[in-house]
């Protein structure tokens, strides 16, 4: 009797499935019977040549739709096909701010104005060094089409408590492409649901995490995200023959209180060192002013992306003749010239900036100790008058003696020769026992291309940072000999 009872009950009302404790019945049949077409949720969708990124207008989540050709403009609830629909995301994400969406598009005029903009908003209420500002809004122009790239850099605020790397966060995450704040985050888990389903810009509070394996998969995160097709590949709990597919690509922005241990995520990160800042021209609250300027950057950054989107070529970067630029910074290079690559003055503008950037950061480089013991080498390389034969077999030749030992650098430089014998290894630098004067010493051996890339490197010439007269693509002769991101905003050398 109480199984009949429980039958009719639910037949009369299957809402009641949950409440009497039995499993609702499924309607997939009825459904099908009844030609309801299946739904999936996106931010983003391409039909043809139109563009449907997801807006929030009025609390309402829309689809605001974009052809290139005629630069029409429509704004839909929804997209439908003979046998699928298209919805965008709904949920809280948006209305409690972990997801920051536009909710229409505004005229920006040229990309120029629009890079004047973001820099005078980020200075308004951030205090960054100079080319670490300038970058910052290069950085948020690219997060805006980063899936058209196959590699893209990080942003990092490195400091200790009380010096901006909140603010940081709030002032430039916030203008990135959907930015995904999950600072509150206290597992990875809801990182990668998060990136999953937004596939934004992953904007993260505190990435050094103090357990070890919540530390260890955000590395993982980091590490595979700065790269297309490189997804976190994960066996579920519950069923272990089931894996699971997480992709994690795109534009991070993150602050950490101390270096990772990690030496190949520290190369895929732009960090700016915060310190308490000095300027009182800085609002110490957010307001509602603040806010109102990213919708309308964010706004105008959308229009930016939909009128970019297919004019961009993400191969043109790699075209240009970047063979003088270490692998790491080529990488990034790449994507920018692509980026400005129908942009002359605003590519002039980015060769620019990186010219004047090289020269920092081989001061800076130079200020270190490697650099001076570097230094210390190529001097004394000239007080002994060092000459490498004209014969071409020796230039490559191992066992071609400088006739500088660690123990003559380690005078020059006022450190020990333990660590400066360091140092010699740490640069790649070879060294061997040779007899000179009646004495066997261990001198450091001749290496011409080791060489020439440490003078590259550390020692400033003349013509680095030059900007006058040079041809407007990222070459070798505009782009100089770049080293490795090292100065007030580096990380790269641990």
């Amino acid at each position: 009797m109480v199984i009949e009872s429980l039958k009719k009950a639910l037949e009369e009302k299957p809402e009641l499935a949950g409440v009497l404790g039995v499993k609702k019945p499924r309607r997939k049949k009825a459904e099908k019977e009844d030609g309801r077409k299946s739904s999936k949720q996106t931010s983003f969708f391409i039909d043809g040549e139109t563009l449907f990124e997801q807006i929030n207008l009025d609390g309402k989540h829309l689809f605001l739709a974009y052809n290139p050709a005629t630069s029409e403009v429509k704004i839909i609830p929804f997209l439908e096909f003979e046998e699928e629909i298209f919805e965008p995301i709904n949920g809280e994400d948006v209305e409690l701010g972990a997801v920051r969406l536009p909710y229409g598009v505004e005229e920006y005029g040229d990309t120029m104005t629009l890079l004047a903009e973001i820099e005078a908003h980020i200075y308004r209420y951030l205090d960054v060094s100079p080319s670490y500002l300038k970058f910052a809004a290069y950085y948020v122009l690219l997060s805006w089409l980063y899936d058209r790239f196959h590699t893209i850099p990080y942003l990092r605020a490195l400091g200790d408590t009380g010096c901006g790397k909140s603010r940081f966060l709030d002032v430039i995450g916030g203008l990135c492409y959907k930015a995904i704040s999950a600072s509150g985050c206290v597992t990875p888990a809801p990182i990668y649901r998060m990136l999953r389903k937004w596939q934004g810009t992953l904007v993260l509070d505190e990435a050094d995490m103090k357990n070890s394996d919540e530390y260890n998969e955000v590395v993982t995160i980091l590490n595979c995200g700065f790269e297309r097709g490189r997804p976190v590949i994960r066996a579920t709990k519950d069923n272990p023959d089931k894996v699971q597919i997480l992709p994690v690509y795109g534009p991070k922005v993150f602050a950490t209180r101390r270096r990772f241990k990690d030496v190949a995520l520290e190369a895929r990160c732009l960090t700016e060192i915060m310190r308490e800042t000095d300027r009182d021209d800085i609002p110490p609250v957010l307001g509602r002013k603040f806010f109102a300027e990213q919708q309308e950057l964010r706004n105008k950054l959308l229009l930016f992306r939909l009128r970019n989107y297919f004019k961009v070529d993400p191969e043109t970067g790699a075209r240009l003749n970047l063979d003088s630029i270490e692998p790491r910074l080529r990488q990034i290079s790449e994507a920018f010239a692509s980026l400005f690559a129908n942009e002359p003055e605003v590519l002039e503008s980015y060769r620019q900036f990186i010219q004047a950037h090289q020269r920092e950061l081989i001061e800076q480089r130079a200020a270190t100790k490697t650099g001076q013991v570097v230094e210390a080498l190529f001097e004394l390389l000239d007080e002994k008058a060092f000459h490498v034969p004209s014969v071409p077999s020796y230039m490559g030749d191992s066992e071609l003696g400088t006739g500088i030992a660690a123990s003559d650098i380690a005078e020059k430089t006022g450190l020990t020769s333990q660590a400066v014998g360091a140092i010699l290894k740490g640069l790649g630098l070879e060294t061997k026992r040779m007899r000179q004067g009646g004495q066997n010493k261990r001198m450091i051996l001749y290496d011409h291309a080791r060489f020439e890339k440490l003078r590259r490197r550390y020692i400033l010439t003349e013509h680095d940072g030059e900007t006058e007269n040079v041809p407007t693509s990222l070459s070798p002769n505009a782009l100089g000999t770049l080293g490795t991101l090292e100065h007030d905003w580096e990380v790269f050398e641990i």
